[in-house]
């Protein structure tokens, strides 16, 4: 094997990467299962948590900013002495980009905004 190469077309990955790769591969045929346990395994899980993803955005509606396309935050105000706005807003769709956070203040508590997503 030319190392050279290899490193080469391996370059994503550090050696101490290439390291906890062997360990994992060794103990993974010490308990007795296999590369395609490995895989059945990921894909399964992948499966488990894009459902429990898919439920969460039912319970946690979403948009996306006008100004700079990311995901918005819903998020309760004028609950606490941190979140008030001075006025009679309850919630607020905030832009989760640091270098945006465009703002939408509503009327309707989460709750409310929930139930009618």
């Amino acid at each position: 094997m030319d190392i050279e190469e290899f490193e080469l077309a391996m370059n994503a990955f550090n050696f101490g990467q290439h390291q906890d790769a062997l360990t994992y591969i060794e103990t993974l045929k010490q308990v007795g299962f296999t590369l395609a346990d490995l895989y059945t395994y990921v894909e399964t899980k992948k499966e488990i948590l894009n459902a429990a993803t898919e439920r969460k955005h039912k319970d946690n509606p979403s948009r996306i900013c006008s100004d700079c396309k990311a995901i918005m935050l819903l998020l309760p105000v004028n609950v606490s002495l941190e979140t008030q706005t001075g006025d009679d807003s309850k919630s607020v769709w905030l832009c989760r980009n640091a270098n945006c956070m465009h703002t939408i203040y509503n009327k309707q508590t989460l709750e409310e905004i929930v139930k009618e997503a």
